[in-house]
């Protein structure tokens, strides 16, 4: 009886391994299909993107967009400036040479972009005394080589001490016409008048004071004009009405002489 039961738990334990053996073979089965299934997924994707690498690989090149072409770049023509005068180191006109060089520049820009070139074409215009202190400071390559502004200021300390206040005062005191023309003499009374300050009355007296005694006599004969300018201009067209009278004398008097000869 026991050696039945012992072949029958036998056949148990079999028909369970049976069983669970059958289990793990269906369950492997149903993981290759699953994977075959994933293959030929991943077998059609590549092969649809290799399709497509090709046919973009077939296709021609696409023409590059084109450029617009670059205009040339035209030079900026700059006016034509005169070159102003050498300065050689005279007191009275630093200020005004260094206007007539500014002007330049501002007419100019292109022609000297940068304060060294500016203080090179500054230097190069100086003469006299006013080259002798411009070469100094030019051969030490100093800051003042580098910076216009420092350069013309250094320049206006040493040499721009023009006549103004009681100086233009006393000068328009004792001012004389002397041999020049009226318009000669009026052009530096009118330079010493801006710095004085007198008014018309007091400039008048001190112009009039300083003429030729033959044109204040002409003057006195006329009617007086009621402004400064007006005086001056008036006695400027008598001088020249006079200067001309006499050339004409000088050219009948050798005509009527003609073996004389002036000499020259």
């Amino acid at each position: 009886m026991a050696v039945v039961c012992d072949r029958k738990r036998e056949e148990g334990v079999f028909v369970s391994h049976a069983c669970a053996s059958s289990t793990n073979s269906s369950d492997s089965i149903e993981m290759l299909k699953n994977l075959s299934s994933s293959n030929s997924a991943m077998y059609k994707q590549l092969s649809s993107l290799t399709e497509r690498v090709n046919q973009l690989a077939a296709r021609p090149p696409a023409s590059a967009p084109i450029a617009n072409p670059v205009s040339p770049i035209t030079p900026v023509k700059e006016p034509h400036v005169p070159v102003p005068e050498r300065y050689s180191g005279d007191f009275g006109s630093c200020q005004a040479f260094l206007t007539q060089v500014s002007l330049v520049f501002d007419l100019q820009p292109h022609s000297y972009p940068t304060d060294k070139a500016r203080v090179a074409f500054l230097v190069s215009l100086l003469s006299g005394d006013a080259r002798d202190w411009g070469t100094a400071v030019w051969r030490q390559q100093g800051p003042l080589c580098h910076s216009y502004a420092a350069f013309v200021d250094e320049m206006q300390r040493n040499f721009d001490h023009p006549v103004r206040g009681r100086d233009a005062s006393t000068r328009l005191m004792n001012i004389q016409q002397g041999t020049r023309s009226v318009a000669e003499y009026a052009l530096e009374f009118r330079t010493l008048a801006a710095e004085a300050s007198w008014n018309d009355e007091a400039l008048w007296g001190s112009f009039y004071n300083g003429l030729n005694e033959t044109l204040k006599d002409e003057l006195a004969m006329r009617e007086e004009p009621s402004t400064l300018e007006q005086w001056i201009s008036c006695a400027i067209k008598l001088d020249n009405r006079l200067r001309e009278r006499r050339r004409e004398k000088g050219v009948r008097s050798v005509s009527a002489f003609p073996g004389h000869r002036p000499t020259p």
